[in-house]
């Protein structure tokens, strides 16, 4: 908005709390990667700022979004972050060492009912997986009947021994 209002020939003073880091150094610590949006890109071109920025800049090719609940599961089945990928969330669900370490809460509660909460084609590959270990036998059709949820039911008493308590 400065850079607007400066082209436009007002008179401003820009204010920062911290000091300029090309007079005083760098502050140590206190540095994130910025990741420029679209709408950014656009501000940049509207000050003709953004080939000049595009030149410093290095491209992201995807983010990781690191949630409280370890679901990195439903990210790959959404395509956050990437394209939709149901045989790795399926996989991601079903990481025995995950779900006993008490840090795939999340999978287990997935696995336990709100697998209707995926994609078609996840439900499809945790259905696969569960044939592939003996514990399925039904239709792989995405559909999450009762035959899916026991064996779901069953890869939990099978392969995490304990609940977290």
């Amino acid at each position: 908005m400065a850079t607007l209002l400066c082209q436009a020939g007002r008179s401003v003073t820009l204010l920062e709390r911290r000091l300029d880091p090309r007079r005083a150094g760098a502050e140590r610590g206190r540095s994130i990667n910025l990741a420029i949006s679209t709408r950014g890109l656009h501000a940049l071109a509207a000050v003709g700022l953004e080939a000049e920025i595009q030149r410093m800049a290095t491209p992201l090719r995807g983010r990781m979004i690191h949630s409280p609940h370890g679901d990195l599961a439903f990210l790959l089945d959404r395509g956050i972050g990437g394209p939709p990928d149901p045989v790795s969330a399926a996989r991601r669900l079903l990481l025995p060492q995950g779900l006993v370490s008490g840090e795939g809460d999340w999978s287990r509660e997935q696995l336990k009912g709100a697998m209707p909460s995926f994609s078609e084609e996840t439900r499809k590959a945790v259905q696969q997986e569960f044939t592939q270990l003996g514990l399925y036998s039904g239709a792989i059709d995405g559909l999450w009947s009762a035959t899916s949820q026991y064996a779901a039911e069953l890869y939990l008493e099978k392969y995490v021994k304990a609940e977290k308590k």
